[in-house]
């Protein structure tokens, strides 16, 4: 009777320290360990197989929470060439990324709108848990301002900064 009364406490303590964790992980892990989370409290399933499935959605989380403290740890500093129109409203510009889920900016042709604002949105914090994604329509344009992001920020292209198109991924995981 013993092992029946612990087994309960167990998965409660279990779904407690998951549900600690999924705010600190990366959002891949938040969105898969949530559904995953989901069907297994769903079923009807319990003891031994229910800790077990608890227990390796935990671990995920936990090596999740250090990836996204590592990331965190390892962002490369930000530089920006303050000859570029768009400075003028950096701090705008970040702030607005900061307490908006959308953000629209338009600006002239060569301000800088492709090269510096995914750098002003890993400054907002975004590109931490998950990744910042830029949209280009020609090939060369997303090859191109890849290599100058990740040159600006010191870095070789496909380790923070990549590019993602057809038949080629330079980008890290």
């Amino acid at each position: 009777m013993a092992s029946t009364t612990g087994a309960p406490s167990q998965t409660a303590q279990l779904i407690q320290r998951i549900r600690a964790l999924l705010p600190r992980a990366m959002l891949r892990d938040r969105a898969v360990v949530g559904r995953r989370l989901h069907q297994i409290r769903q079923g009807r399933r319990g003891g031994a197989w229910l800790i077990q499935q608890l227990t390796e959605l935990e671990k995920r989380l936990e090596l999740s929470v250090s990836e996204r403290g590592q990331r965190h740890r390892l962002r490369p500093p930000l530089r920006y060439p303050p000859a570029l129109p768009i400075m003028a409203k950096r701090h705008e510009i970040v702030r607005a990324i900061r307490h908006h889920p959308v953000v629209i900016i338009s600006g002239e042709t060569g301000c800088g709108k492709s090269t510096q604002i995914p750098k002003m949105c890993l400054e907002a914090g975004r590109g931490i848990a998950g990744k910042i994604g830029c949209t280009q329509p020609r090939r060369i344009a997303a090859i191109t301002i890849a290599h100058r992001i990740a040159e600006e920020l010191g870095e070789t292209l496909g380790r923070s900064v990549g590019y993602k198109i057809r038949f080629q991924d330079r980008t890290a995981r």
